[in-house]
Protein backbone atom coordinates (compact mmCIF):
# COMPACT_ATOMS: atom_id res chain seq x y z
CA UNK A 1 0.00 0.00 0.00
CA UNK A 2 1.52 3.37 -0.80
CA UNK A 3 2.27 5.66 1.52
CA UNK A 4 0.54 9.15 2.06
CA UNK A 5 1.31 12.41 1.68
CA UNK A 6 1.75 12.95 5.52
CA UNK A 7 3.26 9.60 6.23
CA UNK A 8 6.10 10.98 3.74
CA UNK A 9 5.80 14.42 5.28
CA UNK A 10 6.54 12.73 9.01
CA UNK A 11 9.02 10.40 7.34
CA UNK A 12 10.91 13.49 5.71
CA UNK A 13 10.58 15.48 9.42
CA UNK A 14 12.19 12.35 11.14
CA UNK A 15 14.96 11.85 8.67
CA UNK A 16 15.80 15.52 8.83
CA UNK A 17 15.70 15.34 12.90
CA UNK A 18 18.36 12.40 12.11
CA UNK A 19 20.67 14.09 10.24
CA UNK A 20 20.52 17.62 12.46
CA UNK A 21 21.63 15.44 15.58
CA UNK A 22 24.27 12.77 13.89
CA UNK A 23 27.82 13.65 13.64
CA UNK A 24 28.14 11.22 10.34
CA UNK A 25 26.36 9.02 8.52
CA UNK A 26 26.46 6.54 5.86
CA UNK A 27 24.35 5.79 2.98
CA UNK A 28 24.72 2.37 1.31
CA UNK A 29 22.04 0.53 -0.69
CA UNK A 30 20.57 -2.67 0.99
CA UNK A 31 19.12 -4.89 -2.10
CA UNK A 32 19.87 -8.64 -1.64
CA UNK A 33 20.57 -8.25 1.97
CA UNK A 34 18.45 -10.94 3.80
CA UNK A 35 15.70 -9.46 6.47
CA UNK A 36 18.24 -11.83 9.10
CA UNK A 37 21.78 -9.90 7.57
CA UNK A 38 19.60 -6.43 8.35
CA UNK A 39 18.35 -7.25 11.95
CA UNK A 40 22.15 -7.66 12.70
CA UNK A 41 23.79 -4.76 11.18
CA UNK A 42 20.28 -3.34 13.54
CA UNK A 43 22.03 -4.89 16.36
CA UNK A 44 25.59 -3.84 15.73
CA UNK A 45 24.26 -0.39 15.61
CA UNK A 46 22.30 -0.32 18.69
CA UNK A 47 25.78 -1.99 20.17
CA UNK A 48 27.86 0.91 18.93
CA UNK A 49 24.88 3.98 19.72
CA UNK A 50 24.23 4.29 16.35
CA UNK A 51 21.12 3.79 14.49
CA UNK A 52 20.57 2.17 10.68
CA UNK A 53 17.00 3.15 8.66
CA UNK A 54 15.97 1.89 5.42
CA UNK A 55 14.68 4.90 3.55
CA UNK A 56 13.43 5.61 -0.23
CA UNK A 57 16.04 8.13 -2.11
CA UNK A 58 13.69 11.18 -2.86
CA UNK A 59 12.91 11.06 0.93
CA UNK A 60 16.39 11.47 1.81
CA UNK A 61 17.24 13.65 -0.74
CA UNK A 62 14.28 16.13 0.05
CA UNK A 63 15.74 16.35 3.91
CA UNK A 64 19.13 16.60 2.92
CA UNK A 65 18.28 19.45 1.20
CA UNK A 66 16.69 20.95 4.34
CA UNK A 67 20.23 20.99 5.95
CA UNK A 68 21.71 22.43 2.75
CA UNK A 69 23.34 19.38 2.00
CA UNK A 70 23.84 18.54 -1.62
CA UNK A 71 25.86 16.67 -4.42
CA UNK A 72 23.85 13.51 -3.87
CA UNK A 73 22.41 12.16 -7.03
CA UNK A 74 19.61 9.90 -5.95
CA UNK A 75 19.44 8.56 -9.59
CA UNK A 76 23.24 7.18 -9.39
CA UNK A 77 21.62 4.08 -7.83
CA UNK A 78 18.65 1.85 -7.69
CA UNK A 79 17.01 0.37 -5.12
CA UNK A 80 16.31 1.66 -1.68
CA UNK A 81 18.93 3.11 0.58
CA UNK A 82 19.85 1.91 4.32
CA UNK A 83 21.22 4.91 6.16
CA UNK A 84 23.67 4.37 9.65
CA UNK A 85 23.51 7.65 11.27
CA UNK A 86 25.83 7.71 14.25
CA UNK A 87 26.67 10.08 17.39
CA UNK A 88 30.28 10.31 16.16
CA UNK A 89 32.62 10.70 13.40
CA UNK A 90 33.83 7.37 12.93
CA UNK A 91 31.17 4.89 14.21
CA UNK A 92 28.68 4.85 11.08
CA UNK A 93 31.36 4.12 8.76
CA UNK A 94 33.20 1.44 10.83
CA UNK A 95 29.78 -0.57 11.34
CA UNK A 96 29.11 0.05 7.67
CA UNK A 97 32.89 -1.81 6.45
CA UNK A 98 32.70 -3.99 9.16
CA UNK A 99 29.02 -5.33 8.15
CA UNK A 100 29.92 -4.96 4.17
CA UNK A 101 32.94 -7.34 4.65
CA UNK A 102 31.96 -10.66 2.30
CA UNK A 103 28.61 -9.78 1.41
CA UNK A 104 29.15 -8.42 -2.50
CA UNK A 105 25.85 -6.91 -2.85
CA UNK A 106 26.66 -4.39 -0.28
CA UNK A 107 27.53 -0.70 -1.85
CA UNK A 108 28.33 2.20 -0.15
CA UNK A 109 26.85 5.35 -2.24
CA UNK A 110 28.37 8.19 -0.09
CA UNK A 111 28.46 9.14 3.82
CA UNK A 112 27.91 12.63 5.42
CA UNK A 113 30.27 13.92 7.65
CA UNK A 114 29.93 17.21 9.17
CA UNK A 115 27.19 18.03 6.65
CA UNK A 116 29.70 17.56 4.05
CA UNK A 117 29.59 14.83 1.34
CA UNK A 118 32.24 12.05 1.14
CA UNK A 119 33.37 9.45 -1.29
CA UNK A 120 33.17 5.93 -1.01
CA UNK A 121 36.59 5.50 -0.98
CA UNK A 122 37.03 8.16 2.00
CA UNK A 123 33.88 5.85 4.02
Amino acid sequence: MAKTKQQKEAIQKTLAEKIKTAKSFVISTYSGIKVSEFDDLRNKCREANAEVVAVKKTLLRRALLEHGIDGLDSTAVGGGLAVIFGSDEISPAKIAVNFAKGKEHVKFWRGVLENKVISQEMI
